[in-house]
């Protein structure tokens, strides 16, 4: 799905020329599964998008290898770099979301660090933090992640909850499992049309999220303690959890 990629230059051209509203531009490492939910996510409320005179995207790679937290950075910088090239005055208002995983960690602590400690300064730039990954978030769509994983997956006898299970593993390990548990839940539930059903369930998603507690390298939990602050990121958007 979304064969078509996001041109960099035809985007800034489109931007400086047709958009004066607020922009809300996404990067992100993974070239797949994150793609296809916020480009699922744009499809769905792009009405909402254009009479908020909002321009909402997901910025595509250019090269294949550029994946690494560092390359997701210089991406959405090099965006902002071409945007002024262009005079296309960068807001106040603007947001400009970079999503990177914690994964392994060892040897992403410096370059999350620098980045989580940019994004701290007055520059538009967003940190969107998974720990260990982005599939942290998507289990919350589709389920509380207290829950016990005997209750809710066939192939697991553990009596510890999701998140229990989840941080008894070494870090390395993490981000496997998180797809594992992920795959299976959405198998389990039959669920067709995977990414518009993720998408309808992001209220749900949000409150359990916040659940998990604070995703910041400033933590003394982190990186042990599993979470995601990509709600803010939809908050953000005008897009909050359910009260009910």
């Amino acid at each position: 799905m979304f064969r078509e990629r996001t041109n960099l230059t035809r985007m800034v051209d489109e931007i400086s020329k047709k958009y004066s509203g607020k922009l809300f531009i996404i990067v992100a490492e993974g070239d797949k599964t994150e793609r296809n939910y916020f480009k699922t996510f744009r499809i769905k409320y792009e009405e909402d998008f254009r009479k908020k005179d909002l321009y909402f995207e997901f910025l595509d790679r250019e090269n294949p290898s550029q994946s690494s937290p560092q390359a997701v950075y210089q991406r959405i910088q090099n965006f902002c770099e071409r945007l002024k090239s262009k005079k296309r005055e960068i807001t106040e208002d603007d947001e400009f979301w970079i999503v990177i995983d914690t994964d392994d960690y060892g040897n992403r602590k410096e370059i999350i660090e620098k980045i989580a400690e940019d994004c701290e300064k007055p520059n538009n730039y967003y940190l969107a933090l998974n720990n260990p990954c982005f599939e942290i978030w998507l289990i919350c769509h589709l389920i509380d992640l207290d829950t016990k994983l005997g209750d809710c997956l066939d192939d697991f006898d553990e009596d510890q909850t999701i998140q229990e299970y989840i941080e008894s593993i070494g870090m390395k390990g993490r981000p496997k499992i998180c797809k594992t548990i992920f795959t299976q839940l959405h198998q389990n539930k039959g669920i067709g049309n995977l990414y518009e059903v993720l998408i309808d369930r992001i209220p749900e998603a949000i409150p359990r999220a916040k659940k998990l507690g604070q995703c910041c390298p400033r933590s003394d939990l982190y990186p042990q303690k599993i979470g995601t602050n990509l709600y803010q990121l939809f908050e953000n958007l005008g897009y909050p959890a359910t009260t009910s």
